[in-house]
């Protein structure tokens, strides 16, 4: 498969992956309303040219995907994760037996892959903080209502129990879930009160891996420049002059000849940011106490003119921060709401 082909599916897949965390963050968030204006304009021209029957076809799919609960996301990721790693191996793991031959290279990256395998799992089966009529009397007292957010008394018209404060309803899972932060399509779960801290640890590990994946695929390229002694190969230019190798030609010859690792490369390089990202804005919310409902109920508030009043559910960095990591399941929920009402 050439460079250009490459290129061509890596935009695809990338920017798709894109569109599907903007949608997945598009509810309530008023920071990706632009971005999502803009990429629904080419799929709107696409749907009026296209057939009725295709375009209904589209829109069954696209309503399959993304409001129902279904594994096509579950699978997806494993998919996308094992065949990089595969690719990975293949192509690199001779010539870095060649070069380092003492050195096993498969340890690292098959740890990392099984930790993050492992969380996945985790966070796909774990239990977020469903709310039922038998421990809905146990989530009322873990939290006080700050009555502007949380309103005391509201009862969900859905599941016929009392709201505790800092729930919601989620629409795709259709239940009441304790401290909700958000629905996660890729697990096929809810983000809770109880496997935030999962959820954490599964984008920690995410980075990790791609952060790890750039650097070995760095090392492979290397090593092939150092096998194939590309960097004191002297080029020809366009008149037939010999010119010293230098870097924007080194670049195209290894896209030439290495087209795959290279565009491995350019994205895990990509992922490490967007990942990185996302990582670091779920850790804020670990350390201030905080959900993305919350964050966009406030923002709403702001929005419509009325003030915003400060957190009553901040307590502070540390006690925030093992508040997130530690938290009590609906058994221990009333151990839980007299230490929160001690502190």
């Amino acid at each position: 498969m050439d460079l250009i082909t490459l290129c061509v599916l890596f935009n695809v897949v990338f920017w798709l992956l894109v569109a599907i965390w903007f949608k997945t963050k598009s509810d309530n968030s008023a920071n990706a309303e632009g971005i999502l204006r803009t990429m629904k304009l080419p799929f709107y021209c696409l749907s009026c040219l296209s057939p009725t029957m295709l375009h209904n076809a589209a829109r069954s799919v696209y309503t399959y995907l993304f409001f129902t609960r279904n594994s096509f996301f579950q699978i997806f990721y494993i998919f996308l994760v094992v065949t990089l790693h595969i690719c990975i191996i293949n192509d690199g793991l001779g010539v870095m037996m060649h070069v380092d031959p003492d050195t096993n290279h498969l340890l690292i990256p098959l740890v990392i892959l099984g930790i993050n395998f492992t969380v996945f799992l985790v966070c796909c089966y774990s239990d977020p903080g469903v709310i039922t009529k038998d421990n809905v009397d146990a989530y009322v007292g873990m939290y006080p209502y700050d009555e502007q957010m949380y309103k005391q008394g509201v009862q969900c018209v859905t599941c016929h129990v009392v709201k505790p404060a800092r729930s919601k309803h989620c629409s795709v899972y259709n239940r009441c879930v304790f401290k909700f932060d958000h629905y996660c399509i890729w697990i096929r779960n809810c983000v809770g009160g109880l496997n935030h801290r999962y959820f954490l640890l599964l984008l920690l590990s995410l980075t990790v891996m791609c952060v790890y994946g750039s650097y070995a695929t760095f090392k492979i390229l290397r090593a092939l420049t150092e096998v194939f002694n590309f960097w004191n190969t002297p080029y020809l230019t366009s008149d037939g002059q010999k010119q010293p190798m230098n870097l924007i030609v080194l670049v195209k010859i290894l896209c030439t000849r290495f087209p795959r690792l290279m565009v491995i490369e350019c994205g895990l390089v990509i992922l490490c940011f967007v990942v990185g990202y996302f990582t670091l804005y779920h850790l804020t919310f670990a350390i201030s106490n905080e959900t993305t409902n919350e964050r966009y109920k406030r923002h709403a508030i702001k929005k419509s003119g009325s003030f915003v009043q400060r957190s009553i559910y901040d307590r502070g960095i540390w006690r925030n921060f093992c508040e997130e990591m530690l938290p009590r399941d609906n058994k221990t929920c009333d151990n839980f709401s007299g230490f929160l009402k001690n502190e």
